[in-house]
């Protein structure tokens, strides 16, 4: 973005990987209808379990200049992602990772150091089930090296 302009837009490509902990709370949110083995289900996730997730999101940054070296910006992605092990909202594999983000960054010479607050849905677009998905709110920062 140029030093004039205080407006400006970016793409943002974004490989991640995501350590997650889940454990269903409710037992009773996996119903008979779920299927025959729905006692085996609910006693499968009210356990603790950890897994992975594998994305690579793509979007835009909306960013505006607020002083000479610092900025404030909007982020919004989408992208695919693999998970290792499914959950009673969201089956095992293949499923989409949509990403809004609020962040601030200062800017010196050619780095970006950036944080910012993300908000992160989960789902695989009705192509398997279950598909409620996951939400979930983190806190991200990097250090980014501009390409000029």
């Amino acid at each position: 973005m140029s030093n004039k302009r205080r407006f400006g837009y970016e793409i943002n490509i974004e490989p991640s990987v995501y350590f997650s902990r889940h454990q269903l709370l409710n037992k009773y949110y996996i119903q008979p209808n779920t299927g025959s083995n729905y006692l085996e289900l609910r006693e499968q996730f009210t356990q603790k379990r950890s897994f992975e997730e594998y994305a690579i999101n793509f979007g835009i940054i909306l960013r505006y200049k607020l002083l000479t070296h610092f900025s404030t910006y909007l982020l919004g992605s989408v992208g695919p992602m693999i998970a290792t092990q499914g959950t009673e909202r969201l089956k095992k594999g293949f499923a989409f990772s949509d990403i809004l983000g609020y962040g601030f960054s200062y800017q010196q010479k050619r780095l970006l150091f950036d944080l910012r607050l993300t908000i992160r849905h989960n789902s695989n677009f009705e192509l398997a089930s279950p598909n409620e998905g996951h939400n979930s709110i983190g806190i991200e920062s990097g250090i980014s090296f501009q390409i000029k």
